[in-house]
């Protein structure tokens, strides 16, 4: 299945739920076999704990465990240690992901917040910051960059007519589109960085 994303487990579960059941009721009077069934489940389980424990910190900031209110408590300080096994958010989920968020916004005028391309964000800057993707290419625009000549096209055609004044990625990305790499370098300037996010102005002409 590639990747363990949270959302096939959604997706999956409930059916493998139910066809299990149906099986239950159907082999009422087949103990041997309902024994080995369960032995079955038992040990999908356990194997599938390797997937559930590192998407753990989004379950927990999903059902708000890391709500502020709660951070200074026992069961918050319980709940922030748990969110730190989500080696895949890597802390962009709750309320510290939005006191990013508002970090960064912060150095944005107002009136230019129109004008902000995030890429190679996570979804939740775009949940987080309220404001409308600049192009619509722009989360995992890297990868399909590279997936797609069209896409890469687009994008190039983009920096080309209208540039952003400003762009914002993950602190941690590593771009790997030459061209946009190269036009953050050539075109932009390095503003400001927090744990999670990092800002880009687009130089003044000369």
């Amino acid at each position: 299945m590639g990747n363990a994303y949270i959302h096939y487990y959604q997706i999956l579960i409930p059916s493998i739920l139910a066809a299990f059941w149906i099986w239950w009721v159907y082999l009422e009077d087949m103990n041997d076999i309902r024994k080995r069934m369960s032995i079955f489940l038992s040990v999908a389980i356990i194997f599938n704990l390797v997937y559930f424990v590192p998407y753990s910190g989004r379950i927990v900031a999903a059902v708000g465990l890391n709500a502020q209110k709660r951070a200074k408590t026992s069961f918050g300080k319980i709940a922030e240690k748990i969110e730190r096994l989500d080696s895949y958010g890597r802390g962009t989920y709750g309320y510290k992901a939005q006191l990013q968020v508002k970090d960064i916004l912060e150095k944005i005028p107002k009136e230019e917040r129109k004008s902000v391309y995030n890429y190679e964000t996570n979804s939740q800057w775009l949940l987080l910051s309220g404001l409308k993707p600049y192009n619509k290419y722009c989360i995992t625009a890297d990868l399909f960059s590279g997936l797609s000549d069209h896409i890469a096209k687009d994008i190039e055609n983009m920096f080309e007519d209208h540039k952003p004044k400003y762009i914002v990625t993950n602190s941690d990305v590593k771009i790997e589109n030459q061209f946009v790499k190269a036009c953050i370098k050539n075109d932009y300037i390095n503003i400001y960085k927090n744990e999670i996010y990092t800002l880009y102005q687009l130089k003044s002409p000369d």
